[in-house]
């Protein structure tokens, strides 16, 4: 705005002293406007209200003193006794580097589906209970891989049409669903933070962790995924994708990591991690953030380090024999 206001002041003076005739004078004069008016527009299509609201938030935390956490929800579709591989998988997913929490989300529908209050609820709490031990015991399983890790678990009359509801009010960074999670599509629809959604076939594999790399917004954040949990789990990291996977593998070498290009076959033990614009089977697929910021590796790659990995002492030269 300053700027079309002080050409247009310039415009004029040209006029006065003749230097501008007035077919050009019109001419600047309306690009002035049309271009301060295109201003609004431009840079809220390049950087939306959503994104200024995230920063605001940012810099008031930060006035505060309050230490962000990143925030993993795990939801647990399932009897939560069989759900090791996903506390696992989330505890991966959580970055070492800084403080992180994982939130492990269940919700079990109503026995019959409605509650017999004539027996006293006794049956529903005993369930109730045995279910929030079990979740406990997945939450101990996460804390001793490093993230801070807390349950939330309630009955509900339609699990598929509430648990959008809860992945939204817990406000997480990441979201990590089972293929099986009920309602899957209304929380892909309804969330706007990174997603990952494992396959059955995610868990339980011991290989090295294939990052199908692609450029975009997309690409980026499976390849950090990818770079989180091979480095959680002290795997090889793997990259394909062409030419631009190419220059990423050299600029994580660069910071340490070392990211070879994938085979042309890949064996049944790898861990594919793939964007979800790309079509084909894979283990994970990862969409981003809505109005994702560029990763910057050079903060990702210490951020992923494991802390007591971080903490090491670098191993001595054995002595001669």
């Amino acid at each position: 705005n300053t700027r079309g206001l002080t050409e247009i002041v310039i415009l004029n003076v040209g006029l006065q002293k003749g230097v501008l005739d007035s077919e050009l004078y019109s001419l600047m004069v309306l690009m002035a406007l049309v271009t301060t008016a295109m201003t609004g527009p431009l840079l809220r299509l390049v950087y939306p209200d959503r994104r200024v609201a995230r920063d605001i938030e940012e810099a008031e935390r930060a006035a505060l003193g309050v230490t962000a956490a990143y925030r993993v929800l795990a939801v647990v579709p399932g009897p939560p006794a069989e759900a090791q591989p996903l506390a696992d998988l989330a505890a991966g997913l959580a970055p070492a580097g800084k403080q992180s929490e994982v939130v492990l989300a269940h919700l079990r529908p109503y026995p019959s589906g409605r509650l017999e209050v004539g027996t006293g609820l006794s049956s529903e709490l005993a369930e109730m209970t045995e279910t929030m031990a079990a979740l406990e015991a997945l939450a101990s399983r996460v804390r001793k891989h490093g993230p801070e890790a807390r349950v939330v678990s309630r009955f509900s009359a339609d699990v598929a049409a509430e648990l959008p509801q809860l992945v939204s009010s817990a406000r997480p960074d990441l979201v990590l669903l089972p293929a099986d999670t009920p309602g899957l599509d209304a929380i892909l629809a309804e969330t706007t933070c990174r997603v990952v959604t494992a396959s059955p076939s995610a868990y339980g594999k011991t290989g090295p962790v294939v990052a199908r790399h692609r450029s975009g917004a997309a690409g980026d954040a499976s390849t950090q995924v990818a770079l989180h949990l091979a480095l959680a789990r002290h795997r090889p990291l793997l990259i394909s994708g062409g030419g631009r996977a190419s220059s990423l593998a050299q600029r994580l070498h660069g910071l340490g990591v070392d990211a070879p290009p994938a085979p042309a076959e890949i064996g049944p033990d790898a861990l594919t991690v793939t964007p979800s614009a790309v079509s084909g089977e894979a283990d994970l697929v990862v969409r981003a953030e809505q109005d994702a910021d560029p990763v910057d590796w050079t903060a990702a790659v210490p951020a992923a380090v494991p802390a007591q990995r971080r903490s090491e002492p670098e191993a001595e030269a054995p002595a001669p024999s």
